[in-house]
């Protein structure tokens, strides 16, 4: 403030009235919430509770009486499913229903490349995938073909 009579006080930048309004009308809100989430807890509260009776869920007749059935031997089981697995990748046999492909152990799949890469007619053992648009894709329309080639959509192997 200004000690000269005359000069007038500038007004300030800062409008206080809208904070102010809106402050109040914060705790206003605030104090109606209060007093819902008191009036609720206080009806709730005084509501007898419902005569529900509670039983252990192994009362239910849906209950396995049964123990948990745990693997015995886990080390012994997991040899077995190696083993077995691996006898699976030494056999052959016939893929599909339609008897078109035939699946071969690895080594006797590695052997029969390098023979026909050694005539050189690996293409007689590993058929060239069919491009397909997109549009061939989405439709679930397989591109024109040779008979007896697998598409590149295709998931049997030769």
């Amino acid at each position: 403030m200004s000690d000269d009579p005359r000069m007038p006080e500038e007004p300030s930048p800062i409008r206080v009235r809208p904070f102010v309004i809106g402050a109040a009308l914060f705790l206003i809100l605030l104090l109606a919430v209060f007093a819902v989430a008191w009036g609720l807890t206080d009806f709730w509260s005084q509501r007898p509770m419902p005569a529900v009776p509670i039983t252990a869920p192994q009362a239910d007749p849906r209950w396995s009486k049964t123990t948990p059935q745990l693997q015995a031997d886990p080390a012994a089981e997991g040899a077995s499913l190696r083993v077995a697995q691996e006898e699976r990748l030494q056999e052959c046999r016939w893929t599909d229903s339609s008897h078109a492909f035939v699946q071969i152990s690895i080594a006797q799949a590695m052997a029969l490349l390098a023979r026909k890469a050694g005539q050189g007619r690996l293409r007689d053992v590993l058929p060239q995938p069919v491009i397909q648009t997109t549009e061939e894709l989405h439709q679930g329309q397989a591109a024109q073909s040779s008979p007896g080639v697998p598409t590149a959509t295709t998931s049997s192997a030769p």
